[in-house]
């Protein structure tokens, strides 16, 4: 792993598990008191039938974080928070304040805390996110290159592109706590793993040069995509786009020349 807090697999990504928030929305039998006779309709492991007093009709629960259970409402409201502390993380930092978040989310301070008790766990699950998000688009390239489709490793490129990997790693090692455990390591290690798989399918096609590293990828792409200071961006508009288009020309077999 690189040293460069750019790089979203850099040991500058650094997280401790935090603990998992109590919420009024989780399905925990020392809060809510509710556990029921095993259901038919849910695992043996989820046999409640009420939630704070309240029926949770089959089918409305899914899982999260250390496999609690949550009303679909619940978590849609969750992958909104999720979604939106993405957003405002990459553009204004990640010492936003908790409260904009949650405006910025359409939900009470309450609801926030809720389902991250804290900082440190709402940047822990967006770091996941990242990972996920990452590693999803790898196994798509992955298989689309291993069906003869060229066009995939492009498409892969460009959703690396999209992803802002630059703002959003160099926003969220500022925040880092200074230990890492297994929860981000594994998901870590099983991106790096289908990211390489899909750069060795590139490089048998002759898509992308043989030396580089998935490392070298994602860390270029992060570098390529970190936020230009706005004076700079504002005097040379489209220059970032520039920039990272010459970046991904130089990972060609044979680098493009005087490309506009």
């Amino acid at each position: 792993m690189g040293q460069a807090k750019t790089g979203v697999f850099s040991a500058q990504i650094r997280l401790k598990p935090s603990r998992c928030p109590s919420s009024g929305t989780r399905l925990d039998a020392s809060q809510n008191g509710t556990i029921a006779s095993t259901s038919s309709d849910l695992p043996s492991t989820t046999t409640v039938r009420t939630l704070r007093g309240r029926k949770v009709a089959p089918g409305t629960l899914e899982t999260v974080k250390g496999g609690e259970r949550m009303r679909s409402d619940a978590l849609r409201r969750r992958k909104q928070i999720l979604r939106t502390a993405r957003e405002l993380f990459a553009t204004h930092g990640a010492n936003v304040a908790m409260e904009s978040i949650a405006e910025a989310s359409d939900v009470g301070i309450g609801t926030l805390y809720r389902n991250f008790a804290a900082r440190p766990e709402l940047v822990e699950e967006v770091t996941l996110d990242m990972l996920q998000d990452v590693r999803q688009a790898a196994e798509r390239a992955a298989a689309g290159l291993a069906r003869g489709e060229n066009q995939a490793w492009q498409e892969f490129l460009d959703a690396l592109v999209g992803l802002n990997l630059g703002a959003l790693s160099e926003s969220l090692s500022l925040q880092l706590p200074q230990t890492i455990g297994e929860r981000i390591m594994q998901p870590q290690r099983d991106t790096v793993r289908v990211v390489s798989q899909a750069l060795e399918l590139a490089k048998a096609a002759d898509l992308v040069r043989q030396d580089l590293t998935g490392n070298e990828l994602i860390t270029g792409i992060g570098l390529a995509t970190r936020p230009l200071p706005r004076a700079f961006a504002k005097a040379a508009p489209g220059i970032g786009n520039r920039l990272t288009r010459i970046m991904l020309d130089g990972m060609l077999p044979n680098p493009a020349m005087g490309n506009p």
